[in-house]
């Protein structure tokens, strides 16, 4: 939907998350993206959540458990 190509991570630890049918961040441009970040000794993570929109309606359990292990 948008063009993040330009738009790096900033050097620091996180985690991303993304629904495998988010409508407005299709998962290949996500990968594509995410791909393309530059190397980094930050703890950067990427997270898909299946059957997940943009909204994350219903996957509170799922994305909460998601950050527990990140940050665990």
């Amino acid at each position: 939907f948008l063009d993040f190509a330009d738009r790096p991570l900033p050097d620091l630890d996180g985690l991303v998350t993304v629904g495998d049918r988010d409508g407005f961040c299709a998962l290949a441009s996500f990968d594509a993206w995410w791909d393309g970040q530059a190397p980094t000794q930050a703890k950067r993570e990427r997270h898909v959540l299946p059957g997940v929109d943009h909204f994350y309606g219903g996957a509170g359990a799922a994305l909460r458990d998601a950050i527990t292990r990140f940050v665990g």
